[in-house]
């Protein structure tokens, strides 16, 4: 996906963020909504886990969780699927030593890559 085909699908799913109904929304999010996309679609196309999505986008594993659940609601409402890479780029062993380097019990929480 280019840049500009992931600035387009960012403003139509904030477009469509904004039409939500809001019945106690809590606390917002610590992510900015272009990265919530970003992190939601890497999570789709490449796969990996919540542990090194986390790190990469310094957050917790419970909001990369929720963002990306919240943000696959979107995309399957604008009719966008992301289709799974077909073999896992050799970027992902490099997330993987980066997440470990930065928690050293990560490696009982991230699967490595194939």
């Amino acid at each position: 996906m280019s840049r500009p085909e992931l600035d387009r699908l960012t403003a139509a799913l904030r477009t469509l963020d904004r039409q939500r109904p809001r019945i106690n929304p809590g606390r917002p999010s610590t992510i900015a909504f272009p990265a919530q996309v970003l992190l939601t679609v890497l999570h789709q196309r490449l796969g990996p886990g919540f542990e090194p999505l986390a790190v990469l986008f310094a957050t917790s594993r419970t909001t990369a969780y929720r963002t990306t659940r919240s943000t696959a609601e979107l995309l399957n409402r604008h009719d966008t699927g992301i289709a799974p890479a077909p073999t896992p780029p050799a970027a992902l062993r490099l997330l993987r030593a980066r997440v470990l380097a930065f928690d050293t019990k990560a490696a009982d929480k991230i699967k490595p890559t194939s």
